[in-house]
């Protein structure tokens, strides 16, 4: 009951910071390097990619991933929120402060429940369109064996919008823009921003394309499993991919988990871009480039750093709706891994505004959207584990639900073992849930979700598992919930079968798209 009660006001307490008033976001997207020692001395090299949103102008917070990209232990990832604190020193320099808690571990590392705590403290030179950073930081694992302070470098790339409190249904969607003289943008509740009259052209959207990625990798000759003479067989994965830019030049970032196959417990994470060229009003084809983390599932991935190249042709369904295919290489730079690659990608893009600004003359739409923060746990149930030992697994997690009506959604989740010896185990999960219309702040709501996972010698033989489950929702106010929940959950092979009971804190917002 203890462990219950502090989860709960962690997740309160992180979820608190992101509850803004107002309809303007700002924040920066980081990424960092660390060179840590496990025991015995033995280094590893950590990146650290996350989303941080400014609260006011001192304090920031947002999901954070740490990947291992050198040493021994490809596979190595955790993920949790990290608070800033930054404090203006003079002219373009401040110093920063961070704490991130996340939850995490893999490549048989010695990372013991998963729980791991980052404090930071360094400084930061703004130069405009990033910002540079140096300082100090502690890797710390409480349950585990991994204790570690060293130096970081990272670069932070500012961005800034407009979103709606709370979700757009019921509220006007129609917001008009201009994209030069003294016309207005209209708020929902009726509130006009002046269009600035000095704008000479219109600025361009954010272009944005959420992929669900189903592939498949055929090892090439002679690669072997990591520490064994087997020979590493084709596996296939699951995972999200997101498509930042134009029609010609764009920006990637893809996660994905090993679900069918004998890799049970690969994850891969790349970041990069490509460049395409169309066919017509319907399809287009070209090549992209990444690099990234990735590792697990006794995939003989070196220190965890990789690349891949692929050749890419799409086309449009109907809408904004897109199919696409790709074929490629993958391989890592410190292992014995390298593999050809097969895929297929399935995706709806869409074109996000800012308020208040002239980007295009026209009009947009609320879209509504939900983030939620979660805590679940596995009931203690018999195989679980491969070894047979009956243990609770918590696992902290974030979600991303896109409303298609008032009531349905979709949803993409990721979670992260953090107590209960199953650390190293991690899932990525997607489905469909519906939810009622409230009744004196109360909602209830079903969910019907798939996925993969795998490490930490968790008994899910192959990694594809889904679940049926649903719960009860709390509006603290028109933007802010808490939801509490409960699930069955079973692995395709059977193996994998338990309980879970989750909760949590959400918050819902709305976008302005085309």
């Amino acid at each position: 009951m203890k462990i219950v009660i502090k989860n709960f006001f962690l997740i309160v307490g992180f979820c608190s910071f992101i509850v803004a008033e107002n309809a303007s976001y700002s924040g920066h997207i980081e990424t960092s390097y660390e060179r840590l020692f496990l025991p015995e001395k033995e280094p590893m090299g950590l990146i650290r990619v996350g989303t941080l949103f400014d609260v006011n102008q001192y304090l920031s917070i947002g999901p954070e991933l740490y990947g291992a990209v050198y040493g021994q232990r490809g596979g190595f990832f955790t993920v949790g929120m990290e608070g800033r604190v930054r404090v203006p020193l003079f002219s373009k320099l401040e110093g920063i402060g961070g704490l991130y808690i996340g939850a995490g571990g893999g490549g048989s590392a010695p990372q013991g429940g998963g729980l791991m705590i980052h404090p930071s403290l360094g400084l930061t030179y703004d130069m405009d369109m990033a910002s540079f950073e140096a300082g100090v930081s502690r890797v710390w694992y409480p349950n585990g064996q991994i204790d570690s302070t060293q130096l970081y470098v990272g670069v932070s790339v500012p961005f800034e919008g407009r979103f709606w409190r709370g979700d757009g249904w019921g509220r006007s969607s129609a917001i008009s823009y201009a994209k030069r003289g003294g016309r207005t943008s209209v708020l929902p509740d009726g509130t006009k921003v002046p269009t600035p009259r000095d704008i000479d052209h219109a600025r361009l959207a954010l272009d944005i394309a959420t992929d669900v990625l189903i592939e498949h990798y055929a090892p090439a000759s002679g690669v072997h499993n990591v520490h064994s003479v087997e020979m590493t067989e084709p596996f296939s994965l699951a995972g999200v991919e997101f498509v930042i830019g134009s029609d010609v030049w764009y920006g990637i970032l893809q996660a994905a988990g090993a679900g069918a196959g004998k890799a049970t417990g690969y994850m891969e994470l790349f970041g990069g871009g490509g460049y395409r060229m169309k066919f017509g009003d319907r399809f287009s084809a070209g090549i992209q480039a990444a690099l990234g983390a990735a590792g697990g599932g006794k995939i003989d991935t070196g220190g965890g750093l990789m690349y891949r190249v692929d050749g890419v042709a799409e086309t449009t369904l109907f809408d904004h709706v897109k199919l696409g295919v790709r074929a490629g290489t993958i391989a890592s730079f410190g292992g014995d891994f390298s593999a050809t690659s097969y895929g297929a990608t399935l995706g709806y893009r869409e074109s996000f505004y800012g308020l208040g600004d002239p980007w295009f003359d026209g009009e947009a739409n609320l879209t509504a959207w939900r983030f939620r923060l979660i805590n679940k746990s596995y009931l203690p149930t018999k195989g679980l584990f491969n070894d047979d030992q009956v243990n609770r697994i918590d696992l902290i997690g974030i979600a991303l639900n896109r409303f298609l009506t008032p009531n349905l959604y979709l949803t993409g989740e990721s979670f992260w073992a953090w107590q209960g010896q199953a650390g190293g185990y991690a899932e990525g999960v997607f489905g469909l849930g519906y939810q009622t219309d409230g009744y004196r702040g109360f909602h209830l709501y079903a969910e019907a979700l798939a996925g993969v996972g795998g490490g930490g010698d968790v008994h899910m033989d192959g990694g594809l598992f889904g679940s049926l489950g649903g719960g009860i929702i709390y509006d603290i106010d028109d933007a802010t919930q808490l939801y509490l929940g409960a699930a069955y959950v079973r692995s395709k092979t059977g193996g994998f079968q338990t309980k879970s009971i989750d909760f949590g804190v959400q918050y819902t917002f709305s976008l302005f798209s085309e």
